[in-house]
């Protein structure tokens, strides 16, 4: 059974990655598959049971690290890019979960949560010296309500522009760490430079 649900993802996520997630009916999934409507709703009665899983795997992928550093800070802040890229199809419309019934909260929980995350290790971070004082406290939270903000806008400009995928996130990067840099100590400021050499 836990292999059925997996494979209704697996054709799911690609099925809205090809045509958009309001594009895709449930008999289209199915039919994927090569099973019944019937047997697709046993798994996931609504789409949007479906939308809803797919974002929490998602979600489960990006992995708060055990050691906060910054290539781990880096690598973080890389994967929450990769995953608006990989799903570009399912994401790209901001008000998605806003149509969906009953998904409202979830998918605020999961921001939440991404977010909480992000405090977690930039507070970690600053009491290890890599971060100044200054982050912390109403900076802290107006600096990750910016980056979150940011990915939105970004994720939408890159499923319409030409650029590669690749250079796309490289360059948020490169825009994230300008708007952390000011708040990096010497010591962080060598060690993102060691980063952005390696």
């Amino acid at each position: 059974m836990e292999n059925t649900r997996a494979r209704i993802l697996t054709a799911a996520a690609q099925l809205f990655e090809q045509q958009g997630y309001r594009s895709v009916s449930m008999r289209a999934i199915a039919a994927r598959l090569g099973i019944s409507v019937g047997n697709l709703t046993y798994h996931f009665p609504h789409k949007q049971d479906i939308a809803t899983a797919l974002a929490e795997q998602e979600l489960t992928a990006i992995i708060l690290p055990e050691e906060a550093t910054l290539p781990a800070l880096d690598g973080y802040l890389r994967r929450m890019l990769l995953s608006l890229v990989d799903h570009a199809r399912m994401f790209d419309d901001p008000l998605l979960f806003e149509d969906l019934p009953g998904c409202q909260q979830e998918n605020a929980d999961r921001i939440t949560r991404l977010q909480q995350n992000l405090e977690r290790l930039l507070s970690q971070l600053r009491q290890q010296g890599r971060f100044r004082q200054e982050l912390r406290g109403q900076t802290l939270q107006d600096v990750i309500t910016l980056i979150m903000f940011s990915h939105v806008g970004w994720q939408q400009k890159v499923s319409v522009s030409r650029q590669p995928a690749g250079a796309a996130v490289e360059d948020m990067m490169r825009i994230q760490w300008l708007l952390l840099r000011p708040y990096l100590t010497e010591e962080g400021r060598t060690e993102l430079a060691q980063l952005t050499t390696a």
